[in-house]
């Protein structure tokens, strides 16, 4: 039902496979690789190319189950495809996500309408972008990773793409100077808002900043 879960599965199993020096587990993710690339396919041709970017361009069911999928696939991709490296297909397949994700719903430099949204995403009307846009970015520094691996020709779009998401994640991240207005600035100094005009920290919010700092920094 929640699409979040999947990627999340398929990722902690390459994981695994890891781990144990076990082969087996990349059986499964191979398995989770033959039914998605489907599911996703016929979800993401629903888009209507004539509505307002970004807010129309999918019913938002369908919109919640492709980015809900999108980042820990691009991710399960690239730790998959690091033990496959054969497996030209699934190299195909993540950074068809990692591009699908970056066209459809990023703020880029040439069209964020205002430059506090640059590295962000859409997510909901009303609601300005940031935490969101550190979920994708793991998805797209694991694209860019890949892409170095394997499409080196396609590195720089997903490295333009996660340093933006990068640069807006800094953004978001409480230092010394805006912390001094809470109770205890010593608990949110480093943690990462929740939004443009949401001043929320949560520990996800932060590691997933983090994950795509760490992945494009290694990258």
């Amino acid at each position: 039902k929640n699409d979040i879960v999947p990627g999340e599965a398929a990722l902690a199993l390459v994981l695994l496979s890891e781990y144990f020096e076990d082969p087996i587990y990349l059986d499964a993710v191979d398995r989770f690789f033959a039914y998605y690339k489907p599911w996703y396919t016929e979800r993401a041709a629903r888009k209507n190319s004539r509505a307002p970017w970004p807010a129309y361009l999918y019913d938002n069911q369908t919109r919640l189950d492709l980015v809900q999928f999108g980042p820990w696939t691009v991710m399960a991709a690239n730790a998959f495809t690091r033990n496959r490296p054969e497996r030209t297909d699934i190299v195909d397949f993540g950074l068809e996500v990692g591009r699908w994700m970056i066209e459809t719903y990023e703020y880029t430099a040439e069209r964020a309408p205002f430059p506090d949204y640059v590295g962000g995403y859409y997510k909901f009307e009303g609601e300005l972008p940031a935490m969101q846009a550190f979920c994708y970015g793991e998805g797209t520094a694991a694209a860019y990773q890949m892409a170095l691996r394997a499409r080196p020709e396609e590195a720089p779009y997903f490295e333009k793409a996660t340093r933006e998401t990068v640069r807006i994640a800094m953004q978001m991240q409480h230092d010394r100077l805006d912390s001094m207005y809470y109770s205890r600035p010593e608990l949110v100094e480093g943690g990462v808002r929740y939004a443009l005009n949401e001043p929320k920290v949560r520990v996800d919010y932060t590691y997933h900043a983090q994950s795509t700092m760490y992945q494009w920094y290694i990258a």
